[in-house]
């Protein structure tokens, strides 16, 4: 695993901002020391398919699931 530095991260932020907003989707994303946690809110069929395209992803390793349920509020809407 390799650290990503602020260009590569700005490149891949930038195409995921717009299509998380052409898509309904919101969420966090951390990225520390070559790792990243992400948490993605949006209806379940969006979420589906940001499921199979990660999977999809070579770069995509060691995904771990933490939870996955409905909930009234998104926490991060905006």
């Amino acid at each position: 695993m390799h650290p990503f530095s602020e260009l590569q991260l700005a490149q891949l932020l930038e195409p995921a901002l717009q299509y998380n907003d052409a898509n309904g989707l919101t969420g966090l994303l951390v990225y520390d020391e070559g790792r990243f946690f992400q948490c993605v809110e949006g209806s379940p069929e969006k979420l589906a398919e940001i499921w199979k395209s990660m999977q999809r992803d070579p770069r995509h390793t060691d995904v771990q699931i933490m939870g996955n349920k409905c909930v009234p509020l998104r926490f991060f809407g905006d």
